[in-house]
């Protein structure tokens, strides 16, 4: 008798993971086209930008990142990422960038499913672990963590030079200056 945990060549699964501790520094996690992304971070702090704004991610948080998202990711100290990525349209969630606290549950849930990938919805405990996955993000409020980015055109050109240099290698009169202030 075969295992029905056997996948057909060349099928796509419903849910892929990504496991893997990075150092401090700039990341570019890979997000497959067609794919949403649910960033978690088991262990330190990330920072995930995108043209919108910027979350802050410490751990017990994730960021929902939608199919076509561009984004970057800084990581603050050694961070270990565990993120999940759902075939687009799997989840009925938001189409923009959102975090949430990852209760106890949830976060148990994300660290055997990224142990378990590939998940197939057509295997029947996949299905049953991406459904109740699906509906603790579901129903889980977003956390107030963003940062948007400025509208104002002189307060984007300070914001601009600071995340080209957080260390503040800029004198704060340049950075006055840049935005019509004193």
């Amino acid at each position: 008798m075969m295992s029905s945990m056997r996948h057909n060549p060349g099928e796509e699964p419903d849910v892929r993971a990504y496991a893997v501790t990075h150092p401090s520094g700039t990341v570019v996690i890979p997000q497959p086209h067609g794919w949403d992304q649910l960033l978690y971070a088991s262990h330190g702090v990330m920072s995930v930008h995108t043209r919108t704004g910027t979350w802050v991610v410490p751990p017990h948080r994730a960021v929902w990142v939608p199919s076509g998202t561009e984004h970057s990711i800084v990581m603050s100290g050694r961070v270990s990422v565990r993120t999940l990525y759902f075939a687009a349209g799997l989840a009925t969630l938001p189409q923009e960038c959102r975090t949430v606290n990852v209760p106890a549950l949830l976060r148990e849930l994300i660290l055997y499913a990224a142990g378990l990938s590939p998940l197939y919805r057509r295997v029947a405990a996949h299905e049953r672990l991406i459904g109740v996955i699906l509906d603790q993000l579901a129903a889980l409020p977003a956390a107030p963590l963003q940062l948007p980015v400025p509208r104002d055109p002189r307060a984007l050109r300070v914001a601009s030079a600071l995340m080209e240099d957080p260390a503040g290698a800029q004198a704060e009169a340049a950075l006055a200056r840049a935005a019509g202030g004193s």
